[in-house]
């Protein structure tokens, strides 16, 4: 039996990274780096036919890396202080260009996007204060840490 990534599973008939990729380059994206470990041959020849409005750099894990290894791999490729790292398998309906608007127009260093969930016990928390800084993390709380 043959595996599909999940990258590739079609999202409304076109393969889920391809709507990334889309997005990010109508939302003026023009630079983007896609690590992948599992089945990355399949990625490789499905991008090698592809044009796209943007500068595509495929890195292949020759081993999982995780999330930080991922990025630390990518980092060799980052030539801006302006970086958005997203994981790629991820489904979302953010909308991109107002994350950096919302970014650049504030005095910070980083910003972090989070959803809420019931129950956070296999993600973790994000602490925040009334303005939304983040004060700290919390590594899968124990059951009654997130109650409010």
């Amino acid at each position: 039996m043959k595996y599909l990534p999940k990258l590739l599973i079609p999202l409304t008939n076109t393969a889920f990274i391809l709507s990334l990729i889309n997005n990010l380059t109508d939302n003026g994206y023009d630079r983007i780096i896609i690590s992948v470990g599992y089945n990355n041959h399949v990625f490789q020849k499905l991008l090698n036919t592809m044009r796209f409005d943007a500068e595509i750099i495929f890195l292949c894990e020759d081993y999982p890396l995780s999330t930080g290894g991922a990025i630390k791999l990518a980092g060799q490729y980052i030539e801006s202080e302006s970086v958005m790292i997203l994981n790629g398998d991820i489904f979302s309906s953010l909308q991109y260009e107002n994350l950096r608007k919302n970014h650049n127009s504030g005095d910070c260093y980083a910003t972090l996007t989070v959803k809420k969930v019931k129950n956070p016990q296999q993600y973790g928390l994000v602490l925040s204060d009334n303005s939304d800084s983040i004060t700290d993390f919390s590594e899968k709380p124990q059951t009654g840490l997130f109650m409010r």
